[in-house]
């Protein structure tokens, strides 16, 4: 696609990269959304957008707009109805009843060591980022992912059979489980969760460590020692299958 030119007094003469059909130069592209839209057209439901607030962004690489510090995720399902585990991924109240009180009369904020509630999605900040000092620059820290790993897996397993995560017994035992499915009962065997960018592992070690299964798909297989460095005793596909396939290196990482 050419690049935009000047067309009439509108736009200057851009040397740029080639702006896509539809905006001008310098528009912000709104690529998560786009793709969150995209998905929606395909078929997927999305139910929420998830703000990831960092704590210490980094700064922007121009001078006319201000800094961003904050990402979207998204919670796309395949279904009317799917697996979503809310009391694996709520966090204990820390707040007493005069603050909760004050909450409700709707006081500007709350006093003393619980003037602040975080939400988990919330605490993950762009310090913990390992991408400054390893190969990788666009991870995201473990805390980000543990919430999202708690909520869309079963931590009780699935289905060896047909893959049906096990429920919580609710509203009654939140504590007890009980299969998804009508096939006949036997030992479930622990979620699987597929990460179709690995980069560097990130999601694959949380996934090790809540007792998931994980399987990993990178483009680079520089990667893959990175990886294994990280994850530990994990399988992962050689540079060699890489280039007789001609298509991305699959990492799998089991629970330990």
């Amino acid at each position: 696609m050419p690049a935009a030119t000047k067309s009439g007094n509108r736009f200057a003469e851009w040397a740029g990269p080639p702006v896509p059909t539809g905006l001008k130069p310098k528009d912000l592209v709104g690529i998560p959304w786009r793709v969150a839209l995209a998905l929606q057209a395909d078929g997927l439901y999305l139910r929420c957008d998830i703000v990831w607030a960092k704590l210490n962004p980094l700064p922007e690489s121009v001078h006319d707009r201000p800094t961003r510090s904050h990402e979207y995720l998204f919670l796309l399902a395949k279904s009317e109805r799917y697996f979503y585990d809310s009391i694996a991924a709520k966090e204990p109240c820390h707040s007493g009843p005069a603050d909760i009180r004050k909450m409700l009369e709707g006081l500007p904020r709350l006093g003393g060591k619980h003037k602040v509630l975080h939400d988990p999605l919330a605490k993950a900040s762009a310090a913990t980022n390992i991408g400054r000092h390893r190969a990788v620059f666009a991870t995201f820290p473990s805390a980000l992912v543990e919430p999202c790993l708690l909520a869309a897996t079963s931590e009780r397993g699935c289905c060896r059979r047909c893959g049906a995560p096990w429920q919580r017994d609710l509203p009654g035992s939140p504590e007890r489980w009980r299969p998804g499915c009508s096939c006949p009962l036997g030992d479930p065997v622990p979620s699987v969760v597929l990460d179709p960018f690995a980069g560097s592992g990130t999601t694959l070690l949380v996934t090790q460590r809540l007792g998931r299964n994980g399987v990993g798909i990178e483009l680079n297989p520089a990667y893959e020692a990175l990886v294994r460095r990280r994850c530990g005793d994990v399988i992962t596909a050689t540079p060699r299958d890489f280039l007789r396939t001609g298509g991305p290196a699959a990492i799998g990482a089991t629970a330990a």
